[in-house]
């Protein structure tokens, strides 16, 4: 058997599959660098994206003195993109979320956003501003 060499089994399935880690590796990373796993903004940032006070809201999305307590409705917009309309339908599922003619974005449009809804929507990178929306 001079010249012969005997390659194991796993050796052999080693350099089969040897070809696959170089774009595995690069699938992977450019995973991680992707616009759609950004850093999620801190607390800070995430408040002042809201752009009305949110102390006087209630849990259920309520503000108001006792007897007149009132629904609050906020619109923000998002990139025109599928997998950000279903994050933020994700979060609230009431949201109303729509596209006009001509333009790159989703409007949504919220109601009875309480404190904590409202700020995981805005820890959400692509969220610019949430506005208090009063109707059309």
């Amino acid at each position: 058997m001079d010249g012969i060499v005997l390659i194991g089994q796993s050796d052999m399935i080693s350099r089969r599959f040897r070809f696959l880690y170089l774009p595995s590796l690069i699938f992977f990373w450019v995973q991680a660098c992707s616009p759609e796993i950004q850093k999620i903004d801190t607390e800070e940032d995430a408040y002042q994206k809201i752009t009305f006070d949110l102390t006087g809201i209630d849990e259920q999305g309520l503000i108001g003195p006792p007897d007149g307590k009132v629904l609050i409705a906020y619109i923000f917009r998002i990139p025109h993109e599928r997998s950000k309309r279903r994050e933020v339908v994700s979060i609230d599922p009431s949201l109303r979320v729509f596209k006009r003619n001509g333009e790159d974005h989703y409007t949504c449009i919220g109601e009875g956003g309480n404190p904590v809804l409202l700020m995981r929507i805005a820890r959400l990178p692509y969220i610019k501003k949430i506005d208090r929306f009063y109707g059309e």
